[in-house]
């Protein structure tokens, strides 16, 4: 299991909205890996904060969630030994 000071962080948290059209929704694109080795940590779940719309890390550890209302999001961070982690 990992050290409990290693934290997971996320990176490149970028929301990006091309309309405003309730059709078109946002985007929120990420990358997450090891704040002590800087791996990438694959297969990990992304999950928009107080909604069950979320993503998983591919085998880089990116990701892409689709879908969102136009506005900032908290996003949970979570994958086995490590703790849960939530962006600020």
């Amino acid at each position: 299991m990992k050290n409990l000071k290693t934290t997971i962080i996320l990176i490149f948290l970028f929301t990006f909205f091309g309309s405003i059209n309730a059709q078109d929704g946002g985007e929120v694109h990420g990358r997450l890996y090891d704040a002590v080795n800087n791996e990438p940590i694959a297969f990990a779940n992304i999950i928009v904060e107080g909604t069950q719309i979320g993503s998983t890390t591919d085998f880089d550890g990116n990701f892409i969630i689709t879908g969102l209302k136009p506005g900032f999001v908290k996003l949970r961070a979570s994958f086995v030994g490590y703790k849960t982690k939530l962006s600020s």
